[in-house]
């Protein structure tokens, strides 16, 4: 009804992990869940300020995989949400609440 999609292509290559390689540390829940989060909110803000060109999806990446290397919870895919968000209007019409829906919810759900 309101034209946001619901699927999200980071849900592939996450139930790929959680499903294909549970002993892989990245497939861990939490680095699910704090990537994600960060990631998405990374994006919404890099969006929100520059736009979606080329160099602020390099700095939204960037930034993304910095703040998973800090904290130990390196996901792959984090980068996803953030190229997902980059390109589908749908979800850059969704600004912060990016990072509830479909990220979060995505993550949990799976």
């Amino acid at each position: 009804r309101l034209g946001l999609p619901f699927m999200h292509g980071a849900w592939g290559t996450i139930s790929m992990l959680a499903f294909g390689t549970i002993d892989n540390p990245v497939a861990r829940w939490y680095n699910c869940v704090v990537a994600t989060i960060a990631s998405c909110a990374v994006v919404a803000a890099c969006f929100h300020c520059f736009g979606a060109a080329w160099w602020s999806r390099a700095l939204a990446v960037s930034i993304s995989l910095a703040f998973m290397m800090w904290t130990g919870s390196v996901h792959p895919p984090g980068a996803a949400a953030v190229m997902a968000c980059m390109d589908i209007s749908g979800f850059q019409s969704l600004g912060l609440w990016y990072v509830a829906y479909p990220t979060l919810f995505g993550s949990l759900f799976i």
